[in-house]
């Protein structure tokens, strides 16, 4: 399993991989601070299985780096990590076909939760996030949702408040 990691900040890209590696014996993780490299990482690796993409990048932020990884890379799954638990960031990235998003405010538990579900083909809201969609945010309609049939429904009862 290959697992590349785009974040600013050393101590959380390497705080990421020794979470990561609990995944599995034979995952590999790529660290990464930028954006740029990012993109290079995932030329040069093209079997990637996913991408955690923090929001808050010094080259470009993670919605617009997310727009370029479903372009280049329409096959690998993109998680949103942010330090910010914003329900309109997590919005905006859901309805642009991020995969997931998860705080950095998690537990590890939480995060290899939110790896496990993403790799399995769903999408990851976090538990205590889900009721505010449900009041606040519409659920994703499918003309503008590059998902899933199966991605929509899961997405949809999280919305509303499942978990």
């Amino acid at each position: 399993m290959k697992i590349l990691v785009i974040d600013d900040h050393v101590l959380v890209r390497e705080g990421l991989r020794q979470v990561l590696r609990t995944l599995d014996s034979h995952v590999e993780v790529f660290l990464v601070g930028t954006c740029s490299q990012g993109f290079s990482i995932a030329l040069e690796h093209p079997d990637l299985d996913l991408v955690l993409l923090d929001y808050h990048l010094p080259d470009m932020n993670g919605f617009d780096a997310l727009g370029i990884f479903a372009k280049r890379h329409p096959d690998v799954p993109v998680l949103i990590l942010s330090g910010s638990s914003n329900p309109q960031i997590m919005h905006q990235v859901l309805q642009a076909g991020a995969a997931g998003y998860a705080t950095k405010t998690s537990v590890s538990e939480e995060l290899l939760t939110a790896v496990q579900c993403v790799l399995s083909g769903d999408i990851y809201v976090p538990p205590r996030s889900a009721q505010i969609f449900d009041h606040d945010y519409p659920a994703p309609t499918t003309a503008s949702t590059p998902l899933s049939p199966k991605q929509e429904q899961v997405l949809c009862e999280l919305l509303a408040g499942r978990t």
